[in-house]
């Protein structure tokens, strides 16, 4: 606990892996998981999609949230989530180029005036190679 509350922490995971974090994590962002159904119910306050999530063992829809925001310690959290590995390697390898940060965070961030904020993607692809995407949406991540 003492690593969460003193140190930047970057955490590469699935949807369902987050739980351990959502006691400590304060914030207006919610999800659901409909396994059964294969659909994510994304929301942030009043602002909810559902996404369904589509394809095989190699032919793969997935969606993946990628959440930055700044703790009451002061320390910096990067969380990459997704329910398939295809959405993380996708984002992972977007948030590792400088080119595409340095725009992003012109085009989507600053408009939001905060630096608390996820994003969440569509990734189409095959296996773990990503043939599509899109970015569906970018919202402020309140902070309680």
């Amino acid at each position: 606990m003492s690593d969460l509350k003193n140190y930047n922490i970057i955490f590469i995971g699935y949807y369902k892996t987050i739980e351990p974090f959502k006691d400590f994590l304060d914030f207006d962002f919610d999800y659901n998981i409909i396994e059964h159904q294969h659909e994510y119910v994304i929301s942030s306050g009043s602002n909810a999609d559902t996404f369904l999530i589509e394809g095989g063992w190699d032919k793969k829809t997935d969606y993946s949230l990628v959440l930055s925001f700044q703790s009451l310690t002061g320390n910096s959290f990067l969380f990459f989530l997704s329910s398939q590995d295809i959405g993380n390697i996708f984002t992972v390898r977007l948030f590792t180029d400088r080119n595409y940060i340095e725009k992003f965070y012109k085009e989507q961030v600053q408009p939001l005036n905060t630096r608390n904020f996820m994003a969440l993607y569509k990734v189409n692809g095959f296996i773990t190679t990503d043939f599509t995407n899109e970015l569906l949406r970018v919202d402020k991540i309140n902070m309680d």
